[in-house]
């Protein structure tokens, strides 16, 4: 009894010298210096102040890139202020890159401009306004696609941002663009004064140039340049309901630039680590007073997710102290195991297992395991599955996963008989109650035949998804270089098993601040995802999914 007792007080004696040795850890630097380009220096010295006036105990400075930016980068006490731009220029893997804002130029035009039901039905296309930019001048009847030859008079705000983004955004220096620049205020009466204008600003200047007579509107882009505006490109009603179309994906690229931090050291500096977690919350609204424009919020939350859980952006290189830290790690399971034996030893303690309750109704867990992915079928990173005939015709339709995402459809929107498809476009919409997901082409061809079934019976798709619930039957275009593209059946399922990772962190972000009932009917008590776990969801979670999983996922 004395022995047990004594092995007991040791071991915690010893657990406790540990505990403290490990928590201590190698001495974190308390100063940084953030680099940046001239361009972004105010910016820099303007955030660098705000975040020093409330971490009055930190050193942080400021300081110009004069040469290589990966230089900078190579010292853990240096991070950087960088747009889209230099982010593509650097491709080093030790580097970890958070998106900390953005800034987008929008087109405006006059409310009363002649051509209004076109745009509106139409759209622009970023190709064609991109070469008038480019021009300096060109005609409506360009925008268009009609014959129309008046001239669109083209200006832009008086705004270094602005200038920047529609120089790039055309292919040219800023010094080379042969467009009016105009003060805020006469930006403001050459809008209103001429019908046939378009001028470009920041998402910002609208409330300012546009105040209370409503006589500009937002010009909308046919971004998929087809010819019409489609539903999902009808994000020009207001303000703010263009601001969640581009943080969605559906504005042009061009027209935006993003802002990021990137470093190396987020882990082992302490001034690092905490400007990045402040950057990302009380830094926000700073950088709105700056006139870029705040993250949503479940961008925030995946920016302070990377911030305080490096492992999701880069593993870094081991010290001889992780080393450390791993053995007195193993050493302190190994003594807690030995206390909790001895414990249990000393008092006669039995360990005894719960009686589970008994008629427990539990929804079906949504994993890999339950999907139906048949052995003789091809399957595609757009969800669907291909199966070649014996005509030469293949026939497609959609995979288990997406149906048991998304939940029992109650309407299907399809092509019609003779209509071309194009890979990786739009071919079909799986509706269920107003909220749908788009499904793209795993192959290009012509469509022979449609399942007639589904107009009356669209959960087919649910209940039978790869016998009476088919899609279409193409006829390939280009079927020797698209095969290679697709899986068969034992690589799609390891495949999904990545998905599912993706989903479940997904859903984490975006039901990130909902109601406790929103959120117990998405996961079980174990964590686990729960059948049909889009079903009811908001609408704006299905468009956060369809562009995270259907219009850029990779495979």
């Amino acid at each position: 009894m004395k022995t047990k007792i004594l092995f007991l007080i040791v071991s915690l004696i010893i657990s406790t010298c540990s505990v403290k040795i490990l928590s201590a850890g190698p001495e974190q630097n308390s100063k940084a210096t953030i680099y940046t380009f001239r361009e972004l220096t105010p910016l820099a010295k303007t955030l660098v102040d705000s975040f020093l006036n409330s971490h009055p105990d930190l050193e942080m400075n400021v300081a110009t890139i004069s040469n290589d930016l990966n230089e900078c980068l190579n010292n853990s006490e240096n991070l950087a202020l960088i747009t889209q731009k230099e982010l593509q220029g650097n491709s080093r893997s030790d580097i970890w890159n958070i998106l900390i804002a953005r800034e987008y130029v929008i087109p405006v035009v006059n409310s009363h401009n002649p051509f209004m039901d076109q745009i509106v039905s139409k759209g622009i296309t970023p190709s064609v306004i991109s070469k008038i930019i480019k021009a300096g001048q060109g005609s409506w009847g360009d925008l268009l696609q009609s014959e129309d030859s008046q001239p669109v008079n083209l200006f832009f705000i008086s705004d270094k941002k602005v200038i920047q983004v529609i120089s790039d955004f055309a292919g040219l220096k800023p010094e080379n663009m042969n467009i009016r620049e105009l003060a805020s205020n006469d930006f403001s009466e050459a809008l209103k004064n001429d019908q046939y204008a378009i001028g470009f600003c920041c998402a910002g200047d609208i409330s300012e140039i546009n105040p209370d007579e409503g006589f500009i509107s937002l010009l909308p882009f046919d971004k998929n340049e087809n010819g019409k505006l489609d539903y999902y490109e009808d994000i020009y009603e207001t303000p703010d309901k263009l601001h969640r179309g581009v943080w969605m994906g559906k504005y042009p690229k061009g027209l935006i630039r993003n802002y990021y931090i990137s470093g190396s050291g987020i882990e082992e500096n302490t001034v690092v680590n905490e400007f990045a977690n402040w950057i990302m919350t009380n830094g926000q609204p700073l950088l709105a007073d700056y006139g870029l424009d705040e993250l949503a919020s479940y961008e925030r939350a995946s920016g302070l997710s990377k911030i305080n859980h490096p492992e999701l952006i880069i593993e870094a290189e081991k010290s001889n102290y992780a080393v450390y830290k791993i053995i007195v790690t193993g050493f302190i399971i190994f003594l807690i195991a030995g206390l909790t034996i001895s414990v249990f030893s000393l008092f006669g303690l039995k360990i005894s297992r719960k009686k589970q309750p008994e008629h427990t109704l539990v929804s079906k867990v949504l994993d890999v395991n339950i999907l139906d992915l048949p052995e003789g079928f091809f399957f595609d990173k757009t969800h669907t599955w291909i199966y070649m005939e014996k005509d030469g015709n293949v026939k497609m339709g959609v995979d288990d996963f997406i149906q048991h995402v998304t939940g029992k459809y109650s309407r299907v929107k399809l092509k019609e008989e003779g209509d071309t498809v194009r890979r990786n476009e739009p071919v079909l919409s799986l509706i269920r109650h107003g909220k749908q997901i788009n499904i793209n082409a795993p192959v290009s061809g012509t469509i022979k035949e449609i399942n007639g079934l589904l107009a009356t019976d669209p959960d087919k798709i649910n209940t039978s998804p790869y016998n009476t619930g088919w899609i279409y039957k193409i006829e390939p275009s280009n079927w020797l270089r698209e095969i290679s593209f697709f899986k068969m059946a034992k690589e799609y399922r390891e495949w999904l098993k990545i998905e599912f990772s993706r989903l479940k962190a997904f859903l984490v972000v975006a039901l990130n601040g909902v109601n406790t009932a929103e959120a117990n009917i998405t996961y079980q008590e174990g964590g686990e995802l729960v059948d049909n776990v889009l079903q009811d969801l908001d609408p704006e979670i299905w468009e956060d999914f369809q562009r995270k999983f259907i219009d850029s996922t990779m495979m």
